[in-house]
């Protein structure tokens, strides 16, 4: 090796730090928006309208107050487990029930259970 780099492994190595960091902060506020967008239709507004500019805002913001806190990531992971397993274990099976009770009530009990799919 060198006892300095050369200008070849300066960019590489710069290339290399740079990226994941353009990458990261061009998608941000399309995930800020998307979140916010979500959040706006799953409150009952239209899908079709924009989401008020405030609740773009508060989604963009929450993440980055959330990482001026929190410097463990293994306690953010782990907090991450704990709210995620009831999505994961409970969430699938109240949607199998719901949709059940929508197909008893749609076709009835007889050709809901004498199904091949059920």
């Amino acid at each position: 090796g060198e006892p300095e780099p050369g200008i070849f492994a300066f960019l590489v190595r710069s290339m290399i730090l740079l990226v994941p960091i353009f990458d990261i902060t061009s998608a941000y506020p399309i995930f800020a928006r998307v979140l916010a967008s979500s959040i706006h239709g799953s409150l009952g507004k239209s899908s079709d309208l924009e989401p008020p500019f405030l609740l773009c805002g508060f989604c963009a913001v929450l993440p980055l107050v959330g990482a001026a806190i929190v410097f463990d990531v293994a306690e953010t992971l782990g907090w991450a487990g704990v709210l995620l397993m009831p999505l994961i274990f409970m969430v699938p099976q109240l949607m199998m029930l719901k949709g059940e009770a929508i197909c008893i009530e749609r076709l009835g009990a007889d050709a809901v259970h004498s199904s091949l799919y059920w």
